[in-house]
């Protein structure tokens, strides 16, 4: 296996800054050979340790389902063989980012996600999700974007499915249809694949593998929270770059080894993630860390709250992979009545014991100082280590027990380097938009948009930070939300986290209005102890930063699931002031 030392042979101007971790290299790699090679060596540890039994790899968080890595690499190997009878191979050359041979799963979150996304690479095909939320002429949309030709669909989210495709153009694919468990409709089923895989169709493939580093591999969608999803284009290569930068020296360098935080070495950590696998964060969870970390991952579709919180108590969970709308409604909608023992608001009669719960990684979007330090509170200092990334960079800079940084500020993931641009594009010293290079970075979208990039093809976030020479960053906002006074620029993040310090405020956003006063919406709670009017918080946040708002009362702060704002749903707000 040879290996690449990222971010190749790029010229790096002299003001651009490199991570301050070494750069790791990049082995040249396909996502299943890799992944599954990781975990293939644990197995045969354990086996050579004496303990006969394989523990499980994969736990379905509502049904208790649980799979070994055998039982995971007997079913990709199975759905590989199937989708190679249906054409799915390595002859068609995807390394220029053509789409073919795709298959999606759509379907709430379930451990066969990791199965099919599997077999569908081992075959030579293109892996996808699409949140089961979607329908109508929005699933019709992405089936087209990605030329979908499989689709392994929960038998619920079938009519879906068929009114979708009726409404694609007569040019697309035909789409194969696969239940993700039997049913009463006449498709073919996932349990009804054969449990010994065709051998002889399994080398076939192997024997027709070429360039697949740079082939294509997975289209995740965006969050859609700057405006409609867009589908990002991996790579092989890119999926184990992300990897790489990141999972793999997370233990060392950040320091959030699920099992460094166990009482003994030999116990294997329990992890459990919210996180979809039609996010990126979801899916490097779900299909990438699960197999080469040694834990249990236990994969939870979206449900209430207290049955979330059940499944920590269940499971004996001591890693939870996050969000900051999960970590929010956690400590909002939760009493503590005791080390680290919560009683639900809603039913103060269901009480959950997270005493096992050792280390939360909440990715996405940076978390408020302010609102961290409230969370360790709430959680009786349960780790919070906070990750900042995108789908079209993977993780850009996270925090860990290893990492010394200024609160607010994030350490860039090693192979990331950055630099800032002004409003022009012209380099800037420390403050503006954050540019980027990795390996890990896109290449296009599944509609064939490009990602947009400046003059020297840094990938542009349009977040604006505070870059600082030895690698750390502060995020500040979107390039779009920043309030410009007479003093100069006011960050929203500052005003938020003033506004989160207030025990009356549940919820906050900070809105850049142009030349007009800016608007905090906020989302009030009952605070006897401090109570506090709209005109109170107006002239706190006056004399705190010395901004001029405008407050209004709203019931919600419109985010989309992760937690990030919802824009097209803001703007929709603002406009119907």
């Amino acid at each position: 296996m040879t290996v690449h030392s990222p971010p190749s042979d790029v010229s790096v101007p002299t003001t651009s800054v490199r991570s301050p971790f070494p750069d790791i290299p990049v082995p040249d790699a396909d996502i299943a050979t890799f992944f599954f090679g990781h975990a293939q060596r644990i197995r045969d540890q354990r086996v050579a340790d004496g303990q006969a039994d394989e523990p499980p790899l994969l736990v379905d968080g509502e049904t208790g389902e649980p799979m070994t890595f055998s039982e995971l690499k007997r079913e990709s190997e199975a759905i590989a063989a199937a989708l190679a009878a249906r054409g799915f191979s390595w002859d068609i050359d995807t390394t220029g980012n053509e789409l073919a041979h795709v298959a999606v799963v759509y379907a709430p979150a379930t451990i066969h996600a990791c199965s099919v996304h599997y077999g569908t690479l081992i075959a030579g095909g293109v892996y996808t999700a699409i949140a089961p939320v979607i329908s109508g002429p929005d699933l019709a949309q992405r089936l087209e974007d990605v030329r979908a030709a499989v689709v392994f669909v929960a038998p619920s989210l079938l009519p879906q499915l068929q009114e979708a495709i009726a409404l694609l153009p007569a040019e697309a694919p035909a789409v194969d249809i696969i239940l993700t468990r039997a049913g009463d409709a006449p498709y073919p089923s996932l349990d009804a694949l054969p449990r010994v895989p065709d051998r002889e169709m399994l080398q076939k493939l192997a024997d027709t593998r070429t360039d697949v580093a740079e082939r294509v591999a997975v289209v995740m969608y965006t969050s859609g929270s700057t405006g409609r999803p867009k589908g990002v284009v991996y790579t092989h290569r890119n999926v184990v770059a992300m990897f790489t930068a990141v999972h793999e020296f997370g233990s060392g360098g950040w320091g959030f080894d699920p099992r460094a935080h166990l009482p003994s070495s030999s116990e294997q950590p329990r992890v459990l993630s919210m996180r979809e696998p039609w996010h990126v964060f979801g899916y490097m969870a779900l299909c990438c860390r699960s197999l080469v970390s040694g834990a249990m991952y236990v994969q939870l579709p979206r449900c209430p709250l207290g049955q979330y919180l059940a499944a920590i108590e269940r499971h004996r969970i001591n890693y939870l992979y996050g969000c900051p709308a999960l970590l929010h409604r956690i400590c909002v909608e939760t009493t503590r009545i005791g080390h680290r023992l919560l009683a639900l608001k809603a039913d103060p009669e269901q009480t959950i014991d997270i005493s096992t719960l050792q280390v939360i990684l909440v990715g996405t979007t940076a978390l408020l100082p302010q609102r961290q330090r409230q969370y360790a509170d709430h959680l009786d200092g349960v780790l919070i280590f906070d990750g900042y990334g995108q789908t079209e960079a993977g993780m850009i800079a996270g925090s860990g027990s290893r990492v010394k940084a200024a609160p607010g500020y994030l350490v860039l993931s090693p192979n990331v380097v950055a630099k800032v641009i002004d409003a022009d594009g012209s380099q800037a010293d420390s403050y503006g938009e954050l540019c980027l290079l990795s390996p890990q970075r896109l290449r296009r979208y599944a509609d064939g948009g490009l990602p947009p990039t400046d003059s020297e093809g840094y990938l542009r976030t349009g977040d604006y930070v505070h870059l600082t020479q030895d690698g750390h960053i502060s995020i500040k906002g979107r390039m779009q939300e920043l309030i410009h006074t007479a003093e100069g620029i006011v960050y929203p993040v500052d005003i938020d986290n003033e506004l989160a310090r207030l025990p009356a405020v549940r919820d906050s956003l900070v809105v850049a209005r142009g030349d007009a006063c800016p608007v905090a919406l906020v989302v009030l709670q009952p605070s006897p102890d401090a109570p506090v009017s709209l005109e109170d918080i107006e002239e706190l946040i006056k004399q705190k930063t010395g901004a001029v708002i405008k407050c209004c009362e709203v019931a919600e702060v419109p985010r989309v699931e992760c937690g990030k704002v919802s824009l097209p749903a803001l703007r929709a707000m603002v406009d119907s002031w």
